[in-house]
């Protein structure tokens, strides 16, 4: 009647409750109305996946955690930005952070890559997130799917007319595990293209 998926998403064990399609008639007979969606389903029509969906979700909520946020969603009607050509931006994460003390909070684009997306997709997300912001911050679950995003990423600048043509733009990594850990985003690893 509820099938149980095992997902390791950064080194941590999630059990993921679904209904069968059995369970959900059941509970239509026992209480007279559908089952609620399950948050799987939820996150992977959202996310493409429920890795990277779980993954966007906890990010998210360690974020409010571990930092001063005054604002945050994931949801994508609410993160999407429509950029010149007709074109739109769906970050993952969109977060307004208090980053260093005593300063206004700063709109935050943050991208949770597993190093699996093909290079065309994460050329276009480049492109888009570019017209929308002069800092990209990528967070990913391992330091080998990190080395992978920035692999892509120095194909894209290279694309790109190279580093000269990135003249102020900052691209931040970290992990999920600096995020869950609270360190300061002051030490985020980062290329700033002065």
């Amino acid at each position: 009647l509820v099938s149980i998926e095992q997902l390791k998403i950064a080194g941590i064990v999630y059990n993921v409750y679904e209904f069968t399609e059995a369970g959900a008639e059941v509970y239509e007979i026992l209480y007279g109305e559908k089952p609620v969606e399950s948050q799987k389903s939820k996150v992977t029509k959202q996310h493409d996946n429920p890795i990277h969906g779980f993954l966007i979700t906890d990010t998210a909520r360690k974020l409010k955690e571990n930092y001063n946020v005054s604002f945050l969603t994931t949801e994508r009607k609410d993160v999407s930005v429509k950029v010149n050509g007709g074109e739109t931006y769906i970050p993952d994460i969109v977060a307004d952070i208090t980053i260093e003390k005593n300063k206004k909070p700063v709109r935050c684009f943050f991208e949770v890559e597993l190093g699996n997306t093909p290079e065309d997709a994460f050329f276009k997300k480049c492109n888009k997130m570019r017209k929308v912001t002069d800092v990209f911050y990528f967070l990913s679950d391992t330091e080998i799917n990190l080395m992978e995003t920035q692999k892509k990423l120095d194909k894209w600048i290279m694309r790109n007319g190279g580093r000269e043509n990135m003249r102020g733009l900052k691209v931040c990594y970290a992990t999920y595990k600096f995020i869950k850990e609270g360190r300061p985003l002051t030490e985020i690893k980062n290329i700033d293209f002065k």
